[in-house]
C-alpha cells in the first residue's frame, strides 16, 4: 500500500476522532435554589413592567421633552441591578413629598437647638443657655 495512501487515511480517522470528542464535551448540571428561580423571575418581571410603561406614548413624549433616548432608556432599564429596580418601586409605592415633613422637622429641631446653644438667634421664644 502507497504511504500516502496510509497517511491519508490516517489524517481521516483522526480528524474523525477529534470531531467526534469535540461533541462529546462534558455538560455541567448544578442544583439552582429556588429563591434563585424566584429571585431571577421577580427581576425579569420588574424590567418587563418598566419596558411597558416605557412604550407608552405618553412616556415616550416625556423623554424626549426631557432629551433623552427612548431606546437609550431601554438599554439602561435592561442593565438595572436588583437594588435599583427595588428602590424605583419603593419610589413607585410612595406619596409624593412624603420626605418633606421629616426633613422640615430636622431642620427645626437643628435651629432649636443652635438656639439654645447661642449659636443663632432665629427663635425670639427661645432663651440661650449661654446667657
Amino acid at each position: 500500500m502507497n504511504p500516502l495512501k496510509q497517511l491519508t487515511r490516517l489524517l481521516v480517522i483522526l480528524c474523525i476522532t477529534v470531531v467526534i470528542n469535540l461533541q462529546m464535551i462534558p455538560a455541567r448540571a448544578a442544583m439552582v435554589e429556588t429563591d434563585q428561580l424566584i429571585h431571577s423571575a421577580e427581576h425579569e418581571l420588574r424590567v418587563d413592567e418598566l419596558m411597558v410603561a416605557l412604550d407608552t406614548e405618553e412616556m415616550q413624549q416625556k423623554l424626549m421633552a426631557l432629551g433623552v433616548d427612548p431606546q437609550s432608556a431601554r438599554d439602561r432599564i435592561s442593565q438595572l441591578t436588583d437594588a435599583e429596580l427595588q428602590q424605583l418601586a419603593a419610589m413607585d409605592q410612595q406619596p409624593v413629598g412624603s420626605g418633606a415633613a421629616g426633613i422640615a422637622l430636622t431642620v427645626f429641631i437643628v435651629f432649636v437647638i443652635t438656639d439654645l446653644l447661642g449659636a443663632t438667634d432665629i427663635f425670639p421664644f427661645i432663651k440661650s443657655v449661654n446667657r
